[in-house]
């Protein structure tokens, strides 16, 4: 696992591999740069929930820079300290809500 202080130029200056390589950030704990063999790079917190991993997708680089990402992620940290939902407004219907 690699971790280093991301920065635009360095998410800009990244390089695909063989496979998704996922590179963490030291300031926000649960914040990391997913870049795919294509060469896509994306934003993503991932945390434990309950034993099961979660991979929440940020948004896309440079869409979403790396200040905005760690706002984010910082803002998600947040709702999993009080209790809530990691993403607040994220709609979740039920069978019964669409009859």
């Amino acid at each position: 696992m690699i971790r280093l202080k991301l920065s635009d130029a360095y998410c800009r200056d990244a390089a695909p591999g063989a496979k998704n390589s996922y590179i963490y950030d030291l300031q926000v704990t649960h914040l990391a740069l997913k870049v795919t063999p294509a060469g896509g790079k994306s934003f993503y917190y991932i945390r434990s929930v309950g034993g099961k991993m979660q991979y929440i997708r940020i948004g896309p680089f440079p869409a979403v820079s790396v200040a905005g990402a760690r706002s984010a992620a910082l803002q998600m940290d947040l709702n999993a300290a009080k209790g809530l939902d990691l993403i607040p407004n994220s709609s979740v219907y039920t069978l019964g809500d669409c009859i």
